[in-house]
């Protein structure tokens, strides 16, 4: 059974996250309050997904362990992929039983990614991806900041198929 996603309404961070939290706006060395917001318009137009739809990548060169988030998201969007977006992971983990992010792991093996289709900015001006990770069997959600260090171990949720804008 496919993932529903409910696009009736736009990702509302502060309601999902808490207080202070929105889509970061603009260029990534502004101040996130003006602009565009930071999504990859095509996620915005999936409705429904189904485990087999996702496709990992880390963005890490060998002999690279580690990436710094802000470099790992150049990289993602140049493979042309369309980027998984925070209310597919809001989606996920609201889901009954979080089944799909279950078969997801019993499928690929992995327990830990961020979806990077949408970019989150705290209260205090930092720039995040929303992801999840396995944890005394469930899901939570968890900011990562960009300018952490991304191992080799926790990549990125992309859209294995195609969508054009």
């Amino acid at each position: 059974m496919a993932l529903s996603i409910d696009r009736s309404a736009l990702f509302d961070p502060a309601a999902f996250l808490g207080e202070g939290w929105s889509i970061w706006r603009g260029p990534a060395d502004g101040n996130g309050l003006e602009g565009e917001p930071e999504q990859d318009a095509r996620a915005l137009s999936i409705s429904a997904l189904n485990a087999e739809d996702f496709l990992f990548d880390t963005a890490i060169v060998p002999p690279e362990r580690w990436v710094k988030g802000e470099a790992k998201l150049p990289r993602l969007r140049a493979t042309g992929k369309v980027l998984l977006d925070a209310q597919i992971a809001q989606a996920l983990y609201e889901e009954a039983g979080q089944q799909t992010l279950n078969e997801i792991m019993q499928k690929t093996g992995v327990s830990w990614f961020d979806l990077p289709g949408t970019v989150l900015r705290d209260r205090e001006g930092y720039r995040y991806l929303l992801g999840v990770y396995f944890n005394d069997g469930k899901w939570p959600w968890y900011p990562h900041w960009l300018e952490n260090n991304w191992r080799a171990s926790r990549p990125s949720a992309l859209y294995r198929g195609t969508i054009e804008v």
